[in-house]
């Protein structure tokens, strides 16, 4: 049989130590009070199976080797294997017993942790109140709007996926309000996953710095000195290294917006952007419009990328979270390029020169594709994703007109940026895929 990983069993210790400290003290014996541990190794029900009979054997054999006599050769090896684990807590629980004591209660502790399996086969929810300590082995059930109370111990030796910054967060059920009971917390991550989550925490601190020093001023002129301010550089390229947010310009060629109709407030905001910054520039007809007779054809203007940032990228809204998800670390990017690389260009183009364009927005989430594809043998258009320059950042902006259910909202603009691969080679990473424990 496979034997299970040695972090598991570090895990499953550490656990079960802060279980004997709360038989140990009155804290087991308040209902209110519980200790759980979550094991979370993939989506796979099998790997449930496995993780489910490994920590089993474990707290079997560790209930067998304390019913010997203390002293006896079972019991040194059960104190050994636990000596570690114990002294890392010692470090961080202040009055935690010692490590004899916790043994003559770990092996009445053992007998009652309940060990659950949490997926699709289970629909049943964890009955807390059968007992004082939990572990929880499943996978995607346990992602988000599942309880898991009084979380000490997480071991999720999964990877971060195709790295969704909300199914990632979702995950972390370790985040929360643990004060109490800091001292016994401990999580056992793969090593992408542990990058990402403490990039999280480092960029939602400078997060919160930044927006502390803007304490009652426009919220407008926080993102504008955010992306634009040279100083703020660092705090830019904590999203680009962050794997949650460098996902979404690292692996697409496009990023479009599927929302922009949402907000009237939004909706006009962006018409006025759109239309100063049209008139401000000499655009000219696109030649790789190669539709026959096009009632309006694109047209192209070449600017430096800052200049484009300052007047389109920072000044346009969005509201819905999804677009922001990739709106945020997409002008994050052209900013470091752009500070980085100061003559570099960029192309932006009005598609069918800004004549409004029909899109019906999906109902369940109220999404349009702002793409245009390629025509028939009657146009021969080459479709919008082709739109773009060869090795140049490109900008599409269209106007739409959207039919929705709450309404038809017409003049709305939209955003569409295409990136070379070369840009997003050099200025996105590539995820860590080793494991540690």
């Amino acid at each position: 049989a496979v034997a299970p990983p040695d972090s598991l069993l570090c895990a499953l210790r550490t656990f079960l130590l802060g279980v004997a400290a709360g038989y140990a003290s009155a804290e087991a014996s308040d209902p209110k009070k519980k200790r759980s541990m979550l094991v979370h190794p993939s989506r796979l029900k099998d790997d449930h199976t496995t993780f489910f009979d490994w920590v089993e054997a474990a707290k079997n054999r560790y209930a067998t080797q304390l019913a010997s006599k203390a002293g006896s050769a079972d019991w040194q090896e059960t104190y050994d294997e636990f000596l570690p684990e114990h002294q890392g807590l010692v470090a961080t629980q202040p009055g935690l017993p010692g490590l004899e004591v916790l043994l003559a209660t770990l092996a009445w502790a053992i007998a009652h942790v309940d060990v659950v399996t949490v997926n699709s086969d289970n629909a049943s929810e964890v009955n807390w109140d059968n007992d004082y300590a939990h572990i929880l082995v499943g996978g995607d059930k346990l992602n988000r709007g599942y309880t898991v109370e009084g979380l000490t111990v997480t071991y999720m030796p999964r990877g971060i996926g195709d790295g969704t910054v909300d199914t990632i967060q979702q995950r972390a059920r370790f985040f929360g309000y643990k004060a109490s009971y800091l001292g016994l917390c401990r999580v056992f991550l793969e090593a992408g996953a542990l990058s990402a989550y403490r990039s999280y925490v480092k960029h939602e601190t400078n997060m919160r710095t930044q927006l502390k020093k803007f304490e009652n001023r426009p919220l407008n002129e926080w993102k504008r000195v955010l992306y634009l301010d040279p100083g703020l550089q660092p705090t830019r390229r904590s999203v680009l290294l962050d794997p949650l947010y460098n996902v979404q310009v690292g692996r697409r060629e496009w990023y479009k917006m599927q929302s922009p109709h949402l907000s009237p407030t939004a909706v006009a905001k962006n018409l006025a952007t759109i239309d100063k910054f049209r008139a401000a520039h000499d655009f000219q007809p696109y030649s790789l419009d190669n539709r026959v007779k096009p009632k309006h054809r694109h047209q192209i203007c070449k600017l430096p990328l800052r200049q484009a940032l300052e007047e389109v990228m920072v000044n346009f809204a969005s509201v819905d979270a999804a677009d922001n998800a990739g709106l945020f670390p997409l002008i994050c990017l052209m900013a470091d390029v752009a500070q980085s690389e100061p003559l570099t260009e960029c192309a932006v183009v009005l598609m069918d020169s800004l004549a409004p364009r029909l899109r019906t927005a999906r109902t369940e989430l109220s999404r349009v594709n702002v793409h245009a594809g390629e025509g028939g043998s009657d146009t021969g258009y080459i479709g919008d994703a082709a739109v773009h320059e060869s090795s140049m950042l490109t900008i599409q902006i269209h106007r739409l007109n959207v039919k929705a259910d709450g309404g038809d909202v017409d003049d709305v603009h939209a955003l569409a940026v295409w990136f070379p691969p070369e840009l997003r080679s050099q200025h996105t990473i590539v995820e860590p895929t080793n494991v540690a424990g």
